[in-house]
């Protein structure tokens, strides 16, 4: 055998050997970590399921910026600052889901002096206090950094220093802006009552509205089906962010629309704003103080078809 075949055949074994060293090392490093973190799971909902039904107010805090969701007769609202809303109920029940859902847990640490190190911290932690009809705190959590790969959040509890990491399924809800967290419909969820009721009259800048295809004949089938695809569409019509409602009081609105049920009037007054536009809803009787800002797409779409 040739020195060039020996030489060969002695690096490809010394290459393959030193494959195998770096793996068997990879792997032996990866359970001594896990190994050195200890990480027992434990299953456990953090927040018990018993007051689920019960919960009327969450508060959510980063730092020294706060947001109030409060359920006031069966409905839910939010309230930061100086915005008072109509929130987005589904979310929030969404969130008391997962934290009364059975979950696994682990704990890293009873170190409270590692609050800081795992953003658990009150700068820093995202802080989830939910309340009781009786004011009584249920729970009251803080959330902070996740781990490498985004598959565990840390959280800790403000009864003791355990510091714990789980599933994060909570992502979404560690959010302290009110677009986050209100109805960003033009009709509400949970107050836009004709969804179930019989829409009376439609008018849109004080004009009846009828099929434009057959405005010599407008009680006909035609129009009616019309007049139904224009309500579905106002259903489905969705905002992207709140402002103050108090800026446009002595405004004209460029266009304003009026639906007629035989318990109530909703009323949207629409006005410019920037680029966009923002839409003022009088229909409502629970002080929200709010204005639905809304993209020149969709108020295109809300204009009768000429």
């Amino acid at each position: 055998m040739t020195n060039y075949k020996i030489n060969r055949q002695k690096n490809t074994f010394f290459a393959l050997s030193a494959i195998c060293f770096v793996l068997c090392l990879t792997f032996f490093l990866g359970n001594s970590k896990n190994k050195a973190q200890g990480l027992i799971g434990k299953e456990s909902a953090i927040l018990n399921p018993k007051y689920k039904n019960e919960i009327c107010e969450i508060r959510l805090k980063l730092d020294k910026k706060e947001l109030r969701l409060t359920k006031q007769n069966g409905i839910w609202f939010g309230q930061s600052a100086d915005l008072f809303f109509e929130a987005d109920a589904q979310k929030i029940e969404r969130l008391i889901e997962e934290l009364c859902s059975k979950r696994t847990v682990y704990q890293v640490s009873a170190n409270g002096a590692l609050f800081e190190d795992y953003e658990l911290d009150e700068k820093n932690g995202f802080n989830i206090k939910a309340l009781l009809n009786d004011q009584t705190i249920a729970a009251d959590l803080y959330f902070g950094k996740s781990n490498f790969n985004g598959s565990l959040i840390s959280l800790r509890s403000s009864k003791n220093n355990n510091i714990l990491q789980t599933s994060d399924n909570f992502y979404t809800f560690l959010y302290i802006q009110p677009n986050n967290w209100a109805d960003l419909q033009l009709v509400k969820t949970q107050t836009g009552h004709f969804y179930n009721e019989e829409v009376l009259q439609c008018t849109i800048n004080n004009q009846p509205f009828q099929n434009t295809d057959d405005k010599e004949s407008p009680n006909t089938a035609a129009t009616q089906n019309a007049l139904n695809d224009y309500l579905d569409l106002l259903k489905n019509a969705k905002g992207s962010s709140l402002v103050s409602k108090q800026q446009f009081e002595n405004q004209i609105p460029c266009m304003q629309i009026k639906i007629e049920t035989l318990h109530k009037i909703y009323q949207f007054n629409i006005f410019a704003f920037g680029d966009d536009f923002a839409i003022v809803s009088n229909g409502n009787s629970f002080g929200t103080n709010c204005a639905l800002v809304i993209s020149a797409w969709t108020y295109k779409r809300l204009q009768p078809q000429k």
